[in-house]
């Protein structure tokens, strides 16, 4: 490794030390899920995206990996369908600003991200924070169209990407899968 790639590193890691958010979490916003059908065991389910959206693969396989963290399996040919929305904008908020962030996660899965990102206020924009609002909506539906359940997660995220929202927002809208919840704050 040179010296300036090493010097630039350090740099980073320092800059990053002394601009840690004042706050920990990366997404936060509530969830709410009615059931409407019975329900029995879910043994496996189809994933697929509303009608009329395309299919998103980084997405289903954040969804896939959480249902098999429930037992769940995901078969295209299973009896019921789970069907996603997740829709995200990019908003500002009054705030601190991060100025500079680094951030990273890593999974057992060997599922590894690492970002650094740049927030400079040169036209005014001091003192705003960029976030992300987000909707992931889940409804489980037998074949004939017969609606089950349904989930909505929706709130802001210091994450950017419907992916990296997915993986963070799934497994707690999942962790309501059948049963009734009419609204919970949640933060991570």
């Amino acid at each position: 490794m040179s010296i300036a790639r090493a010097a630039l590193w350090l740099l980073a890691l320092a800059v990053a030390a002394c601009s840690a958010p004042a706050r920990d979490d990366v997404v936060w916003g509530t969830l709410d899920a009615t059931v409407y059908g019975a329900l029995d065991a879910i043994e496996a389910v189809a994933l697929e995206p509303a009608p009329g959206a395309a299919r998103r693969p980084e997405v289903e396989a954040r969804l896939a990996r959480s249902l098999g963290w429930r037992g769940i399996a995901v078969q295209d040919e299973a009896p019921l369908l789970l069907r996603y929305v997740i829709e995200s904008t990019p908003v500002a908020t009054e705030g601190d600003g991060l100025g500079i962030m680094l951030a990273g996660s890593g999974g057992s899965s060997g599922d590894n991200d690492l970002g650094i990102g740049f927030d400079l206020p040169l036209f005014g924009d001091r003192g705003k924070q960029r976030q992300t609002a987000f909707l992931l909506e889940l409804s489980l539906a037998e074949r004939d169209g017969t609606l089950l359940w349904r989930g909505r997660a929706r709130g802001r995220a210091r994450l950017t990407g419907e992916p990296a929202i997915a993986r963070a927002v799934a497994p707690l809208l999942l962790g309501q899968l059948g049963r009734t919840e009419p609204g919970k704050a949640f933060s991570r």
